[in-house]
């Protein structure tokens, strides 16, 4: 009888102990909201960084109830785009190392999560992304886990997301940033998040330190010319963007390439097949659009390295620009941003393909960056 009292009471001691942990952990990831599948305020987490964006923006784009009138889609150099400069309704949907093959399930993903199509679309499309691989050498879209996911019951991904002590490790960590933010500082890649955040638009701080700053650029450097060497075109880039004026979405889509800084653009010219792999992805993107705002070729912003954290990516003015241009406002550089139509791409290639084989002999800010 004994041993059975103490069964019992070992039986309610261990479940009131999982109970409270359970609950305690349930509390602290609602409070944070790490994975953006909840509407609150959370001023204890208002400065964050991504886990999985792809799957935290479908959950902006399944739980919050805001109309989305204009679409952002395109890769990392994207991200940080930001919607309050387009207006209401526009929300981000750059993902990091995203590709044109991606396209097509990003806009079923959309459209299963809202019931509609957005009516505008700025797509960024850059050189990298008409590889036919991923950067790992993957060819597996990314994008389709997120559209499996979609196909869960919502209150077991709630019960799921909540319960999970991992993302607790987590909601800890983010309230921990941002008591210290003033201390540490905003980082790399940090999203401001808060009840009515539909923007999902990413921080990228400048680099002040030279020496930091010449490592960074140096290694990317590195990276993108091993990249180039082994570049295979993507032979369905042409059909992966197409997906976005399918007559179903009737969108109003405005297209551009990618600023880049001049110095990996080097790399092209020297890297034999690249300037034609350039040139075939301008030309089907003008098939495919009609026409398309290009700023990937040697101007004043691209040659100057001031403009960003390192040439693969711009600081914020050079995104604002950039909207600029595409809009007709404001007031950008006079030389940045071209846009290509069939009427005048010959002349266009001809002229940057010109200016990037000069690069190879011409020096700009970028080259201090290689200097010791």
């Amino acid at each position: 009888m004994l041993k059975r009292k103490s069964y019992k009471k070992w039986t309610l001691c261990f479940l009131f102990i999982f109970a409270a942990v359970t609950a305690s952990v349930m509390a602290i990831n609602y409070a944070v909201d790490p994975m953006w599948c909840f509407n609150h305020e959370t001023p204890y987490a208002e400065w964050r960084e991504f886990i999985d964006e792809r799957i935290q923006k479908a959950n902006l784009l399944r739980f919050r109830k805001d109309k989305i009138d204009t679409l952002i889609i395109g890769s990392s150099r994207v991200m940080q785009m930001d919607t309050d400069k387009i207006g209401d309704g526009a929300f981000n949907l750059g993902l990091s190392s995203c590709m044109p093959m991606e396209y097509p399930i990003l806009m079923e993903i959309f459209h299963k999560t809202r019931g509609y199509y957005p009516n505008k679309i700025i797509v960024g499309l850059d050189f990298f992304g008409s590889k036919a691989t991923y950067s790992d050498g993957t060819r597996e879209n990314r994008a389709v886990p997120t559209l499996q996911m979609l196909n869960d019951n919502t209150f077991i991904y709630h019960m799921e997301i909540l319960s999970s002590i991992e993302l607790s490790r987590k909601s800890i960590s983010l309230i921990r940033k941002n008591i210290d933010i003033e201390e540490g500082g905003i980082e790399y890649a940090d999203v401001k998040y808060n009840a009515r955040h539909m923007g999902a638009s990413a921080y990228y701080p400048p680099i002040e330190d030279m020496d930091h700053k010449k490592h960074v650029v140096r290694t990317l450097y590195a990276d993108f010319k091993r990249i180039y060497e082994f570049f295979q075109y993507n032979d369905r880039y042409k059909e992966d963007i197409s997906a976005l004026v399918q007559p179903s979405i009737r969108a109003e889509v405005k297209p551009f390439v990618t600023p880049e800084g001049t110095l990996t653009m080097r790399l092209i010219a020297e890297t034999p097949g690249r300037l034609d792999d350039y040139e075939r992805m301008i030309r089907e993107t003008v098939e495919v659009f009609g026409g398309v705002w290009n700023f990937m070729y040697v101007n004043s912003v691209t040659s100057d390295h001031s403009y960003w954290r390192e040439p693969s990516h711009s600081l914020g003015q050079v995104n604002d620009w950039v909207l600029e241009r595409i809009y007709g406002t404001g007031n950008p550089p006079t030389d940045f941003g071209v846009y290509v139509t069939k009427d005048n791409i010959d002349e266009h290639i001809k002229e940057v393909k010109a200016q990037l084989l000069a690069l190879q002999h011409q020096k700009d800010s970028w080259c201090v960056m290689m200097e010791d």
